[in-house]
């Protein structure tokens, strides 16, 4: 038998599972050698793992991992939790003085150095909260702490990068201080460097390349050697997308397009070199080349010049003869990467396209590739053939699809024949025939392939039938219902009796998976929103909170469209029933475990109930509903409910030129005050601060709708509003100043609140003075 892994529990219990820590501290003395030797797999980690792991977690999870995890992680998590306390005072600076207090402190903290390191960087993003005139001090007092954290200080050479990137928010730099932060960035090593190096000069150089601009990309990155050395110093996810940055940085760097072309050739004998040492890194580096080839025209907008087809055609060739030894997937990440290139300049030139497609094919017969990656680059090449060798190169590619069982070929070839159709009636005949009769394909394979190949049934005829056949055998067996539910979409004169009549053979979860899918379809009919209310409280009896939650917010989703673009045809029942409708989910909801509700469910919702007081009244019971179930959040979930329904008022919707506030981007007043109240409660000091300046702003987004209301009234919106700046000091109100003294001008006068007015007024006329 077998050892079990080194990092599986060694007992079936998990030790962060409840009932494996209920007795974590309490058991009996006898066991202490027993939980000694059997350690929860978290402690047999490396230390440096560990902490890496640790650093993903928020101060939530931290805490409960603390609660749950046994003594040996006790240790690290001290740490975590000091550097959590830590960065939570960082929240508390407003100015230039505050932040030296904090920064002077830091060295009798006892934090670690990477604790030292991630406070440093949460003061520097601090610095838009700063006045503009203080923001440069705050940063010369980090980076006159910088040799402190030396060996950790990859957070703070972020934060400084970011600050390169966004100038703005740093407070208008000027070129000397723009220039010593990228010294400061250009000087750390690279190990904890690299990144930040290429995150500021990916927000700071681009086309067109400014003299200050250009001295910042040579401070950053001197020369082609040096570029080579931050790429292998990225993460390898990030080295190609890392690697073309640079190159930027080099075009923006280099006085002309010669010299730049230098850099480059430069660069690619390295990357040839590299092939037989690091094949992987190679390709990555070749990838990167092929998309800022010389003559190119990136790299001539860089220089203000004409782009070279001659020039770049020259350079292509240069790279895929370099890349001609890789082998097998390397080689395949490359060639696909040069039909990009040339998608986009050669394979769209008359007097090139036959050359380019002739050094591709003779690239692929001599290269180590697979005789399936051949074929995958072949089948890109198709739209750019001649158009009448189209039709025959698709066929030939689908009779080795058939021949050689090759469904993620199939899978390309129908993509291909969607978008570039070549020969639609039998190429289409085709693949339904695969679809229906191949073995090889997996169900997710089938179902990709039916999403396309179903789109292309004429209705009621043999082949659509024995298509839907499929398809909902697909559904049913395997359960991928994508094919299933967009069969709709693909045929409007099709009932949905028909979809219904397979959902209803799947199990209750699988139901709210589908139903959750064709929510977001164009193909959904808005007739059918009360359907899917039996199955919610078929979930919430059978305790599938995972399936309802995601049902519920798909189904609020689909709501709010209808009542943000209005039914299709008046009258319409659908639309007249979203009250009742709504009312019925949050039966189902709040008689469901906390599960059911996550904070971005409960954002739809009040989102959608938002939407329905600004239409109709009579539904602020609705919105008090919805808003009871985020009161019962705990702090972080509160948080997260908070962000989602500010990202779905900020989301834009309106179209170009058009000045009408739209029904998604208002705020109700039941729903700005109870957002208010819970801001004032809930929140901590910097948190009201910020979150004031959003309520303001959206205590303005009425816009044309319930016109029944009486605006410019000290109500109870304004009220809590004003009760949370009375909360903050004075200078917090500074931003708001203009908006706000509106309120209290003798034409807002409000008779019905004339107490709560006046007393607010005198308030804010002390804060004036």
């Amino acid at each position: 038998m077998l050892n079990p892994s080194p990092l599986a529990p060694s007992t079936p219990l998990s030790p962060l599972s409840p009932s494996a820590s209920s007795n974590a501290f309490t058991a009996p003395a006898d066991h202490a050698v027993a939980a000694e030797t059997a350690r929860p797999w978290l402690t047999l980690l490396p230390q440096s793992i560990l902490e890496h792991v640790l650093g993903f977690l928020s101060l939530h999870d931290r805490v409960t991992v603390e609660r749950k995890a046994c003594r040996a992680l006790s240790r690290s998590l001290q740490a975590r939790a000091a550097v959590d306390g830590a960065l939570m005072q960082v929240t508390d600076i407003w100015s230039a003085a505050s932040l030296h207090g904090q920064l002077d402190a830091l060295p009798q903290s006892n934090l670690p150095a990477f604790g030292r390191a991630q406070v440093m960087a949460g003061m520097l993003a601090r610095l838009p909260e700063l006045p503009h005139g203080e923001r440069w001090r705050a940063i010369e007092a980090v980076l006159d702490r910088l040799d402190t954290v030396s060996g950790a200080a990859g957070p703070v050479l972020d934060a400084l990068a970011a600050c390169i990137a966004d100038p703005v928010a740093s407070g208008e730099l000027d070129e000397p201080q723009w220039l010593r932060l990228a010294q400061a960035v250009a000087m750390a090593p690279l190990i904890v460097g690299a990144r930040a190096r290429v995150a500021a000069l990916r927000g700071a150089v681009g086309p067109r390349p400014t003299p200050s601009a250009r001295r910042l990309a040579t401070t950053l990155l001197p020369g082609a050697a040096h570029a080579l050395a931050v790429a292998r110093a990225l993460p390898a996810s990030e080295q190609r997308q890392g690697f073309e940055q640079l190159l930027c940085a080099l075009m923006a760097g280099s006085r002309d397009h010669g010299a730049y072309a230098a850099d480059w050739s430069a660069l690619l004998a390295a990357a040839t070199g590299e092939s037989g040492r690091d094949a992987a890194f190679a390709a990555r580096l070749f990838c990167a080349l092929l998309t800022l080839l010389p003559g190119g025209r990136t790299a001539s907008e860089y220089h203000g010049q004409a782009p070279s087809p001659s020039e770049t055609f020259q350079r292509w060739s240069a790279v895929l003869n370099a890349a001609a030894a890789l082998p097998g997937d390397t080689g395949f990440a490359v060639a696909r990467a040069s039909v990009r290139t040339a998608t986009a300049t050669l394979l769209s030139d008359p007097d090139r396209a036959d050359a380019a497609i002739a050094s591709l094919l003779a690239h692929l017969q001599a290269s180590r590739m697979e005789t399936a990656q051949q074929l995958h680059v072949r089948a890109e090449l198709i739209p750019y053939l001649p158009h009448a060798q189209q039709a025959p190169a698709w066929h030939a590619l689908w009779d080795e699809v058939e021949r050689r069982s090759l469904p993620s070929l199939a899978i390309l070839l129908v993509h291909v024949q969607r978008w570039h159709p070549c020969d639609p009636v039998r190429a289409w005949r085709r693949a339904q025939t695969y679809c229906l009769t191949a073995t090889a394909p997996t169900p997710e394979q089938r179902a990709a392939l039916m999403c396309q190949a179903g789109l292309f049934c004429v209705p009621g005829t043999a082949d659509a039938e024995a298509m839907f056949e499929g398809i909902s055998e697909l559904a049913v067996r395997h359960h991928q219902l994508l094919p299933l539910v967009q069969w709709v979409a693909a045929d409007d004169d099709q009932p949905a009796d028909r979809i219904l009549s397979v959902i209803w053979k799947l199990p209750p979860p699988v139901q709210a998976r589908a139903f959750s899918q064709w929510l977001g379809l164009r193909g959904w009919v808005d007739e059918l929103l009360p359907v899917p209310l039996p199955l919610a409280r078929q979930l919430q009896a059978m305790g599938c909170w995972e399936a309802l939650s995601e049902m519920a917010a798909a189904w609020t989703r689909r709501c709010s469209r209808l009542l943000e673009t209005g039914p299709t045809l008046l009258p319409s029942a659908p639309y007249a029933a979203v009250p009742e409708l709504a009312k019925d989910m949050l039966d189902v909801l709040e008689a469901s475990a906390p599960d059911a509700r996550p904070p971005e469910l409960l954002a739809e919702l009040a989102q959608l109930t938002s939407g329905l007081w600004l239409q109709q009244a009579g539904v602020a019971p609705l919105v008090d509903r919805v808003w009871d179930l985020i009161d019962r959040l705990d702090a972080q979930a509160v948080r997260t409910a908070m962000e989602a329904l500010h990202r779905l008022k900020q989301a834009p919707r309106r179209l170009p030129g058009d000045d009408e506030l739209p029904l998604g981007e208002c705020w109700a007043r039941p729903t700005l005050l109870r957002a208010a109240e819970l801001v004032r409660t809930r929140f901590t000091a910097p948190e009201r601060r910020r979150w004031l300046v959003r309520l303001v702003e959206a205590e303005g987004r009425v816009g044309d709708f319930r016109q029944d209301v009486e605006g410019n009234r000290f109500d109870a919106v304004r009220q809590a509003l004003w009760r949370i700046a009375t909360t903050l000091p004075g200078d917090a109100i500074d931003p708001l100043h203009d908006r706000i003294a509106t309120w209290f001008s003798p034409a807002a006068r409000d008779p019905s609140a004339l107490g709560a007015w006046q007393q607010a007024a005198a308030q804010f006329d002390a804060y004036r003075r």
